[in-house]
């Protein structure tokens, strides 16, 4: 993976833990404790999903050059384990754990929307001078 690409995960990185310590600091301010380790454990699905997102786009990019149809696959698998692991870890939360809904969600949305806001960018390509020209 390229320098670009693995600073501008670490910039979205270390934006979703900064929002999760600030949400579970305002839940733990507002409703308690328990309402802030809902918001923890939602903030950190949202954590894990991006490291297993980082993990499939350096398997997908190392494969790219040799097999660009094995790179899409290794794509769209890790977005199907993506997301039963996203259902899977709300079910232990919410289920097992018996973490509160609104708080576990809401620090899965906050967390989600900060890697979004944080990823705005080239995403590590080249610049290219014809085309950025405006």
């Amino acid at each position: 993976m390229s320098e670009p690409i693995r600073r501008r995960a670490a910039r979205i990185l270390i934006a979703q833990i900064v929002v999760v310590a600030i949400t579970a600091l305002v839940a733990w301010y507002w409703k308690g404790h328990l309402y802030a380790l809902a918001a923890i454990a939602g903030g950190a699905v949202s954590v894990l999903l991006l490291l297993m997102l980082r993990l499939t786009m350096q398997k997908a990019a190392e494969q790219v050059v040799e097999d660009p149809r094995s790179s899409q696959l290794t794509m769209y698998i890790g977005a199907g384990v993506r997301f039963v692991l996203l259902l899977v870890l709300f079910a232990i939360g919410l289920g097992v754990l018996g973490l509160d809904p609104i708080w576990m969600i809401a620090g899965y949305i906050v967390t989600q929307a900060a890697g979004v806001l944080a990823a705005q960018g080239n995403g590590g390509r080249p610049d290219i001078p014809e085309f950025s020209k405006k």
